[in-house]
């Protein structure tokens, strides 16, 4: 007898073989399409028999008769676009990667962890629901689930702007904290999302919140659990929007209340606290620099001290690299000249041996630069033009930060290529470094592993002091992960806006 497949209902229904991966097979991940293997169930099949007068039920007509010929009936699936669009986003956005390291993860591990708990809220699954139907729009070019979003999303501000109120603030228990501040930053996802540049006209639909406000507003919950709730264990969901606003505050140039400095309060440990410490010192860096910047009566004592600290926290960083496991650590190899140069910036690659690692790297490459160009930023600082002094002290300061900014620019996008899986090492291979590993980047790069870089990369893209090719790299680099995730905002990073 015929044993069912276990291949999707999607090549099923396209009538191809499906290589029965999980969740998503490779020819939906190829073709872009929804896979629909566990979300949905199978379609059913309904078999008229072959004889109906062999159970005896039915007496059989005298005379010759023609006989019924068997017939399969195929009844394929319906599904609207809300359940399209939220089945590719469980797929695509919220896989999980094996032994990834909680310091590189980001707001998808909320989701992940809300999913896992099974636990059900009628704003959070708007929430998410929105935010599916915005992914789903961009990136099917799917006007109809535009529309949708839309509704979803004003809809979802309604319940909102009733349910997440001072007063609810004020009793929330952990269960409604976390309700609150999931709901809050898939709200400001939606806003990313559906964000519109002045050129991208697929679809005429008006952008109403900035997403800025939406971290205000994450903000503002998270203060009222570290008023009321500290006592408590952090949740998954605490201790990632403390991170994202973390992340925002470095993106806006913001400074950082003393209550959400301690990562210790938040659920941070062991190295991923020694990370958290040397981040919360670097937004405060960055904010006082930006703040000098703007001031044109600076005293040289408030330079020399913000010099300190960012030399300072260059050797933490230093030494934190030196405290991470044997297992972080990196490969080089040298890229043949025939591998594309969109895709692999360098003629060297770093590789690891998970892609969660190298998205650690990333961001520890992200600091470093921040804290170069902050050092290069205070020297021209301390020595202003109109001062006309450009002694040989000046020089080889400058020198040493730019090249020191360089040299982890090159680290920085000499590991990209790893975590987006465009190559992968082959452990049989020869021993000569050119032909150990495998071009992949045909390969469509999955949203779960572009995810991890996008802060990262968003905060150096526009760092004054690094060169200018590195620069239009990496911008064009985050445009095109944002048209892979569908981000709208992403999309800008090669324009003024």
């Amino acid at each position: 007898m015929p044993y069912p497949s276990a291949g999707c209902q999607t090549c099923r229904l396209r009538r191809i073989k499906c290589d029965e991966t999980t969740p998503i097979c490779q020819r939906c991940a190829k073709s872009g399409r929804v896979c629909q293997s566990k979300t949905f169930k199978k379609p059913s099949f309904s078999i008229h028999v072959e004889n109906p007068y062999a159970s005896g039920e039915t007496k059989r007509p005298r005379g010759p008769r023609p006989r019924p010929r068997p017939s399969l009936t195929h009844v394929r699936p319906t599904l609207d676009v809300s359940s399209r669009a939220l089945s590719y986003y469980l797929n695509y956005y919220l896989h999980e990667l094996p032994d990834l390291p909680t310091i590189s993860a980001c707001m998808s591990e909320c989701l992940t962890t809300w999913k896992a708990s099974k636990r059900e809220c009628d704003m959070v699954d708007l929430a998410v629901s929105a935010v599916a139907l915005a992914i789903f729009a961009r990136t099917q070019q799917n006007t109809l689930a535009a529309r949708e979003a839309v509704a979803t999303y004003g809809h979802l501000l309604r319940v909102a702007q009733r349910k997440i109120t001072q007063a609810e603030l004020l009793i929330c228990n952990e269960t409604r904290s976390d309700e609150f501040m999931l709901t809050v930053v898939l709200m400001a996802w939606y806003e990313t999302t559906m964000h519109q540049p002045a050129n991208f006209k697929q679809y005429m639909l008006p952008v109403s919140l900035h997403s800025w406000l939406h971290h205000d507003g994450a903000m503002a919950i998270l203060k009222v659990w570290n008023d009321r709730l500290r006592n408590n264990t952090p949740s998954s969901i605490t201790k990632q929007t403390r991170r994202g606003l973390l992340r925002s505050a470095l993106l806006r140039n913001c400074s950082l209340p003393k209550w959400v400095r301690d990562g210790n309060q938040f659920g941070e440990h062991g190295i991923d606290l020694g990370f958290d410490r040397i981040l919360v010192r670097v937004v405060i860096l960055r904010h006082s620099f930006k703040m000098a910047e703007q001031n044109k009566y600076l005293e040289m004592g408030e330079i020399e001290e913000m010099t300190n600290e960012a030399r300072e926290l260059d050797e933490a960083c230093i030494q934190w690299r030196v405290q991470t496991p044997n297992e972080w650590k990196s490969e080089l190899h040298t890229v043949p000249t025939s591998w594309s140069r969109t895709d692999f910036y360098s003629s060297t690659v770093f590789s690891f041996a998970r892609q969660g690692y190298a998205a650690i790297w990333i961001q520890y490459f992200a600091l470093r630069m921040l804290i170069n160009s902050t050092l290069l930023g205070l020297t021209r600082l301390y020595h202003p033009p109109s001062l006309q002094i450009h002694t040989s002290t000046y020089n080889e300061q400058c020198c040493a930060h730019t090249t020191q900014l360089q040299e982890t620019t090159d680290s920085l996008v000499s590991t990209i290529p790893f975590s987006l899986g465009q190559f992968s090492t082959d452990e049989t291979g020869v021993s000569d470094s050119q032909h150990k590993f495998n071009f992949n980047t045909d390969e469509t790069i999955p949203p779960a592993l572009a995810l991890p870089i996008i802060w990262p990369l968003s905060v150096v893209s526009s760092l004054d002091g690094i060169n200018h090719n590195h620069q239009l790299w990496i911008k064009s680099k985050l445009v095109h992960l944002g048209r892979l995730l569908g981000d709208g905002a992403l999309q800008c990073a090669g324009t003024d806006q």
